[in-house]
Formats: structure tokens, C-alpha cells, sequence
């Protein structure tokens, strides 16, 4: 057994274990899904590899025609691992015709791929049944190098599930592959890069399993821990921010009639539109039983104004399609170093502005009923 077999063989181990893992989890993550795809895709591929390893010392035409699959799936394969965990990272949301658009680069590799028994231009297996590169067998390579490029563009650029620490931590992750990728181009004779894909996969699924606990179980957006460590990296830099302070009201109410399952589906109601509200403004944390908190760059008052009826108008909209009514106090407010309004001033007079408007609220109310 060579040393590249030996190597493949331990990368399968741990992949087996986080796939494991990884399928305990998918019932409170339908994302994991995608990681089993890439880490299963991943296994394939080390198993063909390893599949050619041993083809090189056995003669014969059916020999020959195993060899010729198992170049012909790892080739394949190559690209779809780094697009399934784009998909992994929120590329599932892309509209369609962009989605449609990363899938072209993978259906020209698989049809060169397919055609390369009859062309020779990826690969071509001879009568001693040895593999022979063809002419542009570098093409999968460099497909596979730009989704793992674009991985880092969209974790750097789109992603706001993770904080700009966690952002860079999972860049020179998949870092790892893209140098793999290009050493394997400078020196065909080494073969590593799915072996590094392979750590890069176990890295990340450790990175993903530390990053959950920066997350609400309930509503799947940022919890205490992660806002209280975002309130200190505003105030230790003195980022300039607005606040805006959320609280769902009548939630007790609601718990004691209905019972809690409905409590938990109006907190998941409110954690999704202020998502849909907010996401391009800033970042969406619970920071208590039914209260949340968006924290973004300092914006114009009329900007939060505006941010705040949109989300006032979208939850009128989800309340004509709802049995039990959503009703939301909220308030806002900013800092100003120059005027000594610290971020932790800000968030006390979000507080009190929202309790402002809970009061009018329930002014509003009574007067309805007199």
C-alpha cells in the first residue's frame, strides 16, 4: 500500500464519524443534509482514487474499463463537492436562475468528462491499462478552485450567519483545498487534494458544531452569548450602531390559553420577520424569553423609521393568514461617542422607547373597548 493509499484510508475515518454525527443532527438542522451530500461525495471519491491506485497493476479489459469509471466518477465528483456546501452556506436561497447558473460549470465538466473515453481530453486509460492525461484534464481542477473561490467570496460577502471571526476562520479553511488544488497543478505527481478535502470537511463540521452554540434552538437566530459578545466588540471599537428592541406581546397570555406550542410558533413568527425585515441591516439575536434585539451601523432616523413599518406592514400581512394575532412593542435608538452615548446608553433608551410604545399600545386598547 502507498503512502497516498495509507492517506486516503485514515481521511475516511473521520469523514464516516462526522457523517454520523451529521445524521443524528438533521432533524434540528435540514441543513446538515447538504454536509452528509458533500462528506458522502468526498468518501466516493477517496474510494476511487484509491480504486485507481490499485488498477495500475492489473492487466486486462475489464481491469481497464473499471479503471476508466473510477477516473470518470472522481473527476465528476471533483467540482460537485465544493457547489454542495455553497449550498450548505446559504446558496439555497439564491433565486433559481442564479442556482441554475452554478450548475453550468459542473454540467460542462461532467459532459467533457463523459466524452473523454472517445476525445482523450481529460483522461484516457491505455492497453497496459496506465491513466494518461489529456490535454485540458486541468479544467475539472480549475472548476473545483473556482466554487471553492466563490466559497470564500460569499462567506466574506453574503453570509451573515457567522461573525467576521467565524467568517475568517472558515475562509482559510477552505483555503486549505484551493492551495491543494493549485500544488497538484504545479506538481501533478503529488496527489493530496482529497485528503485536504477531507480535513477541510472535518474542520468545518467541527467549526459548524462549535458555532451552534452562538444560536437560539427555538428560533434559529443568534442568541444572549452571541449578543452580549457583539455588544462588546461594538464597544471596545467604538462602532457607531442603532438599536432596535423587540417585544412580543401577550406571549404569557398565549402560553396559558393555547399552550406553549402555539407561545413557540409566535416566537418563531417574529424571529422570521425580523429576519426578512432586517437581514440587510443588521444582525437578529433573542436576548430573553420574548425579547430580541437587532443591532446595525448607525443609520439615519428615517432609514429605522422606515425599517421599523416595513416590518410593522409585514407583520399586518402574516397576521391575515394567522388564527392567534401577532402583536410586537418596539423602540429604537443610537450611539454617539461624541455625545458619550455608548452602545450599552443606546440599548437602555431602545429599551425604554420600546416600553413606550407598549404603553400607547395598551392605551389603544382600551380605548377600543370603552
Amino acid at each position: 500500500m502507498n503512502s497516498i493509499m495509507i492517506v486516503d484510508v485514515f481521511s475516511i475515518i473521520p469523514l464516516l464519524f462526522t457523517i454520523h454525527l451529521a445524521r443524528r443532527h438533521l432533524l434540528t438542522s435540514k441543513l446538515n443534509a447538504y454536509y452528509i451530500v458533500a462528506s458522502t461525495l468526498t468518501l466516493i471519491t477517496i474510494g476511487m482514487e484509491i480504486i485507481t491506485l490499485q488498477m495500475e497493476a492489473l492487466q486486462g479489459s475489464v481491469f481497464i474499463v473499471i479503471n476508466s469509471i473510477a477516473n470518470s466518477i472522481g473527476f465528476i465528483l471533483t467540482p460537485a463537492i465544493p457547489l454542495t456546501l455553497l449550498f450548505y452556506l446559504g446558496a439555497y436561497v439564491l433565486p433559481k436562475n442564479k442556482q441554475r447558473l452554478l450548475m453550468i460549470p459542473l454540467g460542462v465538466n461532467m459532459l467533457l468528462v463523459l466524452i473523454s473515453d472517445l476525445t482523450g481530453w481529460i483522461f484516457t486509460i491505455d492497453a497496459d491499462n496506465q491513466y494518461i492525461r489529456g490535454p485540458v484534464f486541468w479544467i475539472t481542477t480549475v472548476l473545483a478552485f473556482f466554487y471553492y473561490s466563490y466559497i470564500s467570496l460569499y462567506l466574506f460577502r453574503k453570509n451573515n450567519r457567522y461573525s467576521h471571526m467565524g467568517k475568517s476562520i472558515l475562509i482559510l479553511v477552505y483555503i486549505l483545498p484551493i492551495i491543494a488544488t493549485l500544488l497538484q497543478l504545479v506538481f501533478p505527481a503529488y496527489m493530496f487534494i482529497w485528503s485536504t478535502v477531507a480535513l477541510s470537511l472535518l474542520m468545518f463540521y467541527i467549526f459548524s458544531l462549535e458555532s451552534q452554540f452562538a444560536f437560539d434552538i427555538q428560533t434559529g437566530i443568534k442568541n444572549r452569548e452571541a449578543f452580549e459578545i457583539e455588544m462588546l466588540q461594538f464597544q471596545k471599537y467604538r462602532h457607531e450602531a442603532t438599536l432596535f428592541m423587540f417585544d412580543l406581546n401577550n406571549l404569557k397570555l398565549t402560553n396559558d390559553i393555547y399552550g406553549h406550542q402555539e407561545g413557540d410558533k409566535l416566537l418563531c413568527a417574529i424571529a422570521d420577520s425580523l429576519i426578512t425585515c432586517f437581514s440587510s441591516l443588521g444582525n437578529t439575536y433573542r436576548i430573553g424569553g420574548d425579547e430580541f434585539c437587532v443591532i446595525c451601523k448607525k443609520l439615519p432616523k428615517q432609514v429605522a423609521q422606515g425599517a421599523l413599518q416595513a416590518f410593522e406592514d409585514h407583520v399586518q400581512d402574516l397576521n391575515t393568514k394567522r388564527r392567534h394575532q401577532v402583536e410586537v412593542a418596539y423602540g429604537f435608538a443610537s450611539t454617539s461617542y461624541d455625545h458619550d452615548l455608548s452602545i450599552y446608553t443606546a440599548l437602555s433608551n431602545a429599551d425604554n422607547a420600546m416600553y413606550e410604545h407598549k404603553a400607547k399600545q395598551k392605551l389603544n386598547q382600551t380605548e377600543k373597548h370603552l
